[in-house]
């Protein structure tokens, strides 16, 4: 009777990896059957046949089918993923045909969904699952806000008990994030926002014991991601290429010389042939945070255009136009959410222009093509 159970188990093993090497050969898009066929692979333990453990099969089915064996990790903890999204209990439950996204996608999505605010998270969350290509935006969404997790400074951190007193509030009063329904109703600054967003959020700053500028210093990245304020800098509404690069040091100090911004843009198609102008932004969502004039100066000189950012809280501008040199622009950003999953922002004061250093071009440059090869690692 074993023997005879043995045979049928080969056979059906056989017969799935039959329907595997199709889907390799043919159809190698369809990563949600190729999950489907790992999860009946371990639940019948049908594995056993071939290896001594599931994780030793995959392995070897990987080989024999001369795909990464990541691949098919991937597509399994993907398939998981927009089960634990969708609130379906099993695989077999997942309609093929009705799965819009990828599994890289799912899986950055599920990192990023960690520690970003909650109004990004749906706003991402919703595209993806409709199949717009969210591959790039959920990389750059993680690359910012992946900071807030770990490796942070003392620097401006509240006592512990600061956040379990039932109310986590900037003093600024850029936001709050109630504790109870009660509290919620009278909170104006949150009426956009869901109760439950808002929740999540407050665990996240709880886990990750991080206040209302930690996240705001996220937000000043996110926003300038958008090509508009580089749009109104230049006084034209077409920008022919715009790439943004976050957190460099450029004069070498760990201490000084940090810069939260890099943008670089070609104005017109025309200009292929010329070096590309170069903005720098230093992020200021600390009231304490700003730098002396000679040290803001002496960063601005790497660029065409420099600017400091700050919340869009009128202290935080007032204080930034009475201490930042005025030869420095000044951008304000706020909590709303306003093109796309990057948060509003204005020019407070305007950066002019300045003519940089061929050298000084040349080295920001050559740290731009580091980092975009990932050699700085």
């Amino acid at each position: 009777m074993d023997e005879i159970n043995k045979t049928n188990r080969v056979q059906e093993l056989k017969q799935i990896e039959l329907e595997f090497d199709i889907i390799i050969q043919k159809d190698r898009r369809n990563w949600l059957r190729v999950a489907k066929l790992l999860e009946t692979i371990e639940q019948k333990g049908l594995y056993n046949v071939r290896a001594r453990s599931f994780t030793e099969y995959v392995k070897d089915l990987a080989k024999r089918s001369g795909i990464n064996v990541s691949t098919l990790w991937r597509a399994r903890s993907g398939a998981r993923i927009y089960m634990d999204i969708k609130g379906i209990p099993t695989l077999d439950e997942i309609r093929e045909g009705e799965v819009k996204t990828t599994p890289e996608q799912l899986e950055m999505y599920s990192k990023v969904r960690t520690i970003a605010p909650e109004s990004i998270v749906q706003e991402v969350k919703e595209k993806m699952l409709d199949g717009q290509g969210m591959r790039h935006e959920l990389k750059e969404l993680w690359q910012i806000y992946r900071p807030l997790k770990g490796g942070k400074t003392e620097r401006g951190r509240k006592p512990k008990d600061y956040y379990e007193s039932g109310m986590v509030k900037d003093e600024q009063q850029q936001f709050e994030v109630p504790y109870s329904m009660q509290s919620s109703s009278v909170n104006k600054s949150i009426k956009d926002q869901t109760y439950v967003q808002l929740m999540r959020d407050y665990r996240k700053m709880q886990r990750f014991h991080l206040n209302s500028e930690d996240i705001t210093e996220a937000n000043i990245i996110n926003a300038l991601r958008t090509r508009r304020w580089i749009s109104l800098t230049l006084d034209q509404y077409e920008i022919s290429r715009y790439s943004s690069f976050v957190n460099f040091n450029i004069l070498g100090d760990e201490a000084r010389g940090k810069v939260d911004l890099i943008g670089i843009v070609r104005k017109n198609k025309e200009d292929k042939n010329k070096l590309p102008l170069l903005f720098g932004v230093s992020d200021l969502a600390y009231l304490d945070k700003v730098q002396s004039d000679q040290l803001m100066m002496e960063q601005a000189t790497f660029f065409h255009y420099y600017y400091v950012a700050v919340p869009m809280i009128e202290e935080h501008i007032r204080k930034a136009l009475q201490e930042v040199d005025p030869n420095i622009g000044i951008i304000a950003v706020g909590e709303k959410l306003e093109e796309d999953t990057k948060h509003e922002l204005k020019i407070v004061r305007k950066s002019p222009f300045r003519q940089i250093e061929t050298s000084k071009h040349l080295l920001i440059m050559s740290k731009l093509a580091i980092r975009s090869l990932a050699w700085d690692d």
